[in-house]
């Protein structure tokens, strides 16, 4: 589950990145096509409007993509909540307790007496 979440995080960062560096590259050919004091074209419209977007959306993704907060956020939104105590979803959820304890996720409790009563009951779950 955690590595979903990591994922999705290096998958943002690394094409808003490749856009932007793609936008950067359109922009300086415009540019340079100026310095160089070529006429202007109609392809040049269209590579200052394509860098231009380009750029913004590099921008917009690398953004996008969550901080540590945010992924620790995800990552307890995707714990699963059993309705029931199905083999499918106990098993769901003591997954998603492995992820935290082996990517060292901090659960949000105050206090620690619950998260480990919490952990406790569950592993309780798998002995019987």
């Amino acid at each position: 589950m955690m590595t979903s979440v990591i994922f999705v995080t290096y998958a943002l960062t690394i094409i808003g990145s490749i856009v932007l560096i793609f936008g950067v590259v359109v922009l300086s050919i415009f540019i340079s096509n100026r310095i160089r004091n070529k006429c202007w074209q109609s392809e040049d419209t269209g590579e200052l409007i394509v860098g231009i977007i380009a750029i913004s959306t590099g921008i917009a993704l690398y953004q996008f993509s969550p901080d540590e907060n945010k992924r620790i956020q995800m990552f307890f939104n995707m714990k699963p909540k059993c309705q029931e105590e199905t083999v499918k979803c106990l098993s769901r959820l003591a997954e998603w307790y492995k992820d935290s304890a082996e990517y060292n996720v901090v659960l949000p409790y105050k206090d620690e007496t619950k998260a480990i009563d919490s952990l406790k009951n569950e592993i309780k779950k798998y002995k019987k």
